[in-house]
This record gives structure tokens, sequence and C-alpha cells, in this order.
């Protein structure tokens, strides 16, 4: 129940900061869109970033 608290509250504040920082009125269906459109390259991002992280952990040399 924990974790799915975090991660809910970890996707909405990361929104109410791309609202914020854009200065974005969700009330507005072009400015809903363009919500949207940059949540889910952030969304992408982080993807990358992960995909990235445990591509450099899998090249390490783990032998001691």
């Amino acid at each position: 129940m924990k974790i799915y608290f975090i991660l809910v509250f970890f996707i909405l504040l990361n929104a109410f900061f791309i609202i914020s920082n854009n200065n974005l009125q969700i009330n507005d269906a072009e400015n809903l869109k363009e919500f949207l459109n940059l949540y889910f390259q952030w969304f992408s991002q982080i993807k990358n970033n992960f995909t990235e992280i445990t591509g450099n952990v899998i090249n390490q040399n783990w032998i001691p």
C-alpha cells in the first residue's frame, strides 16, 4: 500500500512541477495537449535513464 502511495505521489508531484514550470492552464484544451506531451516526454526520458543505468550496471566488472 505504501508503494502505491509513493508512486502516485511521485507522479502527481512531477505533474504539478510540469504545470507550474510551463505556466499551463489545464482547463484550456491546447494547454492540456501541451501538458500531456511534456509529461510523456518526461516519462520517456525517465525510461531512457533507467535503461542507460541498467546497461552501465550490466557492463561493470563485478568479479572481485
